[in-house]
C-alpha cells in the first residue's frame, strides 16, 4: 500500500493507493481513495485527473506527438502489445458513482462531474478501481524493462493542478521537470 499526504495553499490532498502487480502481463490492478478537503467553492461541480499512464496508449496522444517532434518514430512504429494503458473500472466520489470521460485531445486527462459542493462535510473522497498496462520501458526509461522490472514513474491517478482557482490539465510530455 502507498500513502502520501499534499498540501497546496489551502487545499489539501491525500492518496490511498493498494496496487497490485502482475508481472506476467504487465499489468498493476490499482484501488485507490483520493481525499480532497477545503477545495474552492469555484470548482463547482466537476473535478480532473491527470492519468499519465494513459499517454502510453495511442500514437495520437500529446506524449505520442512530443516524441515526433524529437524525431523519434520508435512509438508510432510499435506494435500494440508494446504500450501502455489504463482501463478504468469504476470512479464514486462519496461512496456514490459518478459520471466521468476523457478529455477529446487530451487521453490523460480525466474529467469527473458529480454534485462535490453540496455534500454536508468539507471533503470529498474520490474512490477509483482501475488497471494499468504498463508501457515498455524504451520509450522513456519507465515502464517494464528486458528483465520484466516495473519501473515506475507518474503512474497512478492524481488531481489535476489548480493555480489562481483554475484547473491546469496538463498532458504528460515525458519532460522530467518535476
Amino acid at each position: 500500500m502507498f500513502v502520501t499526504a499534499l498540501s497546496f495553499g489551502q487545499e489539501d490532498i491525500s492518496y490511498e493507493i493498494d496496487a497490485d502487480i502482475q508481472r506476467t502481463g504487465r499489468n498493476l490492478i490499482i484501488r485507490q481513495m483520493i481525499s480532497l478537503k477545503n477545495l474552492p467553492p469555484e470548482m463547482g461541480d466537476t473535478l480532473y485527473f491527470t492519468d499519465w499512464s494513459n499517454a502510453y496508449s495511442t500514437n495520437k496522444s500529446p506524449l505520442a506527438q512530443r516524441f515526433v517532434e524529437e524525431y523519434d518514430r520508435s512509438f508510432f512504429l510499435t506494435t500494440k502489445s508494446k504500450l501502455g494503458s489504463t482501463s478504468i473500472n469504476s470512479i464514486y466520489a462519496n461512496e456514490l458513482e459518478t459520471q466521468w470521460e476523457r478529455l477529446e485531445n487530451q487521453c490523460d486527462i480525466i474529467k469527473v462531474v458529480g454534485d462535490f459542493q453540496k455534500n454536508d462535510t468539507d471533503s470529498i473522497v474520490i474512490s477509483l478501481d482501475y488497471k494499468l498496462i504498463l508501457p515498455d520501458a524504451k520509450f522513456t526509461g519507465y515502464g517494464y524493462n528486458i528483465t520484466n522490472e516495473a519501473l515506475l514513474r507518474n503512474w497512478y491517478i492524481t488531481l489535476s493542478p489548480i493555480y489562481n482557482k483554475k484547473w491546469r490539465n496538463y498532458s504528460n510530455l515525458n519532460l522530467n521537470d518535476n
